[in-house]
């Protein structure tokens, strides 16, 4: 066997949401009973912590750089210039 290095790679990145409350959507925040059950009924939903543009190059970098490396020689440079795609200017 030739010289090389095995490197065990995680692609990911912080997603950048958070669920939605009650005094995000102008609604009047619940009592405790009915926050219960409303919790069994309703998903209130995610909202983005930076600008979705932001966090779909954020989506788009992870997805390319997973099927870049996945299965091929070690490019560098490949994921390198991906995750500088997503860097906010």
């Amino acid at each position: 066997m030739k010289e090389g290095v095995i490197v065990t790679l995680h692609i990911g990145h912080w997603r950048a949401k958070a669920r939605l409350t009650y005094e995000d959507l102008g609604l009047p925040q619940a009592g405790a009973n009915e926050e219960k059950v409303l919790e069994e009924l309703l998903l209130l939903g995610e909202k983005f912590l930076l600008p979705a543009s932001y966090v779909r190059k954020m989506e788009s970098a992870e997805s390319t750089a997973g099927n870049t490396w996945r299965g091929q020689p070690a490019k560098p440079h490949t994921v390198l210039s991906c995750l500088s795609r997503c860097t906010p200017k």
